[in-house]
């Protein structure tokens, strides 16, 4: 749980909110480099790179290992 403006939001919330926004940054990359016109389906492709981004940003600061 993390605590913000006095309210409890559990760590998993604010890793999905990182992993989205972290993919909605990632996306003018790709157009730039060409790349979105080589990948699959898009709602597929930037879906699962927000999950991946968001099971990261779990890992990266919420691992208690």
């Amino acid at each position: 749980m993390i605590n913000v403006a006095g309210a409890d939001f559990p760590s998993w919330l604010i890793c999905l909110i990182a992993g989205a926004i972290l993919t909605a940054i990632i996306r003018p990359v790709f157009v730039r480099l060409g790349l979105e016109a080589h990948m699959g389906p898009p709602m597929l492709v930037y879906a699962s790179l927000a999950v991946l981004l968001s099971c990261l940003a779990y890992l990266a600061f919420f691992n208690r290992i």
